[in-house]
């Protein structure tokens, strides 16, 4: 039972910590230009102005002083100082005459990552439950690093749970993502100071199709606890879909063990530029006392 308990928990962080959001590259194709420019018209721009306000549109023309910025309800002269930050974007991120970010929490699901990656030098701070923290940096494109720790409360930080995560991945195609991670975590025995502590882990892979508002995750995995591997595989099938600018729906659904128990989950993510917070239910269908659905949270911040 002890085992069982164990292992359950460790994947359960697996998927909790493995990316737990990415701040993705937004919807820039450009945001490493330099300098604002002239482009043509498949292409719109986006001006940060130091004041904090954002403008969206294209510019016609420019000399060394001001730009002339032209967006649907007209034209103005903007000064090229007053530019604090330029990007150039996709037409179709213009929806309803609003422009839609992208999800910044597009490399998860609630506990499950998907494949998308987190980009380098780019990182997140995400709290679980309350309980449950992780931080995490991208190294690369392809190689992201992350760790965190429990903070139970009643508990010693010497005492509580600890996990390191790393991931790589690739983008096969446009829309096709495969990774595969790990979570090595160390565990008290009874969260005592001075107990022991058991070694554990999950290793997983992952393959994500879609595109950043609306896509399907699938993967499996293994965990194994002081060197003893669970005999049977834990499987994720999950999706997002975008509903509004602000607003996203998610399901993650999980079959566990030889005896196919099955855990299903759905709710709605709200989200800005940078910040991303979950709202669900889960729902064991094993589980025959359940009365009411499983409430989850989570916060997730972008940096």
């Amino acid at each position: 039972m002890r085992v069982s308990c164990l292992l359950f928990l460790v994947a359960s962080l697996a998927f909790v910590t493995c990316e737990a959001s990415a701040a993705p590259r937004q919807t820039a194709l450009r945001s490493s230009a330099p300098e604002p420019r002239i482009v043509d018209s498949t292409l719109l721009q986006r001006l940060t102005l130091t004041d904090g306000s954002v403008v969206i549109g294209r510019i016609i023309s420019m000399d060394s002083t001001n730009i002339v910025f032209d967006m649907r309800d007209g034209s103005m002269t903007i000064r090229r100082d007053a530019i604090k930050a330029y990007e150039e974007l996709s037409p179709e991120r213009i929806k309803y005459g609003e422009f839609w970010f992208t999800n910044p929490n597009r490399t998860r699901l609630f506990f499950a990552p998907t494949a998308r990656m987190l980009p380098m030098n780019k990182g997140y701070f995400a709290d679980y439950y309350l309980f449950f923290a992780v931080a995490g940096w991208g190294v690369t494109d392809n190689f992201s690093l992350g760790g965190g720790m429990t903070l139970l409360p009643g508990v010693s930080i010497g005492q509580q749970i600890k996990y390191v995560i790393p991931k790589v991945g690739f983008k096969l195609d446009s829309n096709v993502f495969l990774a595969v991670g790990a979570l090595i975590a160390s565990i008290p025995d009874d969260f005592d100071e001075g107990s022991d502590r058991a070694s554990a882990g999950f290793l997983y892979s992952m393959t994500t199709l879609g595109t950043d508002d609306n896509s399907f995750t699938a993967g499996v995995g293994y965990g194994f606890l002081d060197g003893d591997w669970a005999e049977n595989p834990a499987f994720v099938i999950g999706g997002e879909a975008r509903m509004s600018r602000r607003t996203s729906f998610v399901s993650e659904n999980w079959i566990i063990g030889g005896e196919t128990e099955s855990i299903l989950s759905g709710g709605i993510r709200f989200f800005g530029e940078s910040i991303a917070v979950d709202l669900a239910f889960w729902y064991p269908t094993t589980a025959d006392d359940l009365k009411f659905p499983i409430p989850y949270v989570d916060f997730v911040y972008n940096f």
